[in-house]
């Protein structure tokens, strides 16, 4: 399993384990073209995610254009970034992807987004986050952010 992979698992447990989720937008979502194309892939992983896990409830996309990356927030603040820019906070889990080139980047982002359906679908199938043991022993590791951002960083 790659880093990347493994990173997205334990992003689909964050959210499975996250009651309610606010998504904050990058700055280039203000004046991109490509802007409208990615709303639409969050918008549709969004509705899956809610219709499979009623519990999880993205409550807000802010319209502030603030950040960086995209970001993730729960009730305990930022829980995850996904985006170029590695965050300084080594308690936010990290996936990089390459937001910031318009010909690549709704592809790549439309496959991370079904890979975090992926494993989203798998785990609450299993009775995750509610259950003891249900996922696979790999899944049910602690997640050290650090080692995860060396891994890819190399």
């Amino acid at each position: 399993m790659s880093a990347t992979d493994r990173a997205v698992a334990e992003f689909a447990k964050l959210l499975l384990s996250s009651s309610i989720v606010k998504l904050g937008l990058p700055h280039f979502m203000n004046h991109s073209d490509e802007s409208q194309k990615m709303r639409t892939v969050i918008s549709k992983l969004f509705i899956r995610i809610q219709d499979e896990v009623p519990s999880v409830v993205i409550s807000d996309i802010t319209e502030k254009f603030e950040y960086d990356n995209l970001v993730f927030h729960n009730s305990s603040g930022v829980f995850s970034e996904i985006g170029n820019i590695c965050p300084s906070n080594t308690n936010v889990l990290w996936i990089p992807l390459d937001i910031n080139n318009p010909n690549t980047f709704i592809v790549e982002f439309e496959s991370l987004c079904e890979n975090i359906w992926k494993h989203i679908y798998q785990f609450s199938i299993a009775g995750y986050p509610g259950c003891e043991g249900c996922i696979d022993k790999i899944y049910q590791n602690n997640w050290d952010e650090g080692a995860h951002r060396k891994s890819i960083t190399r």
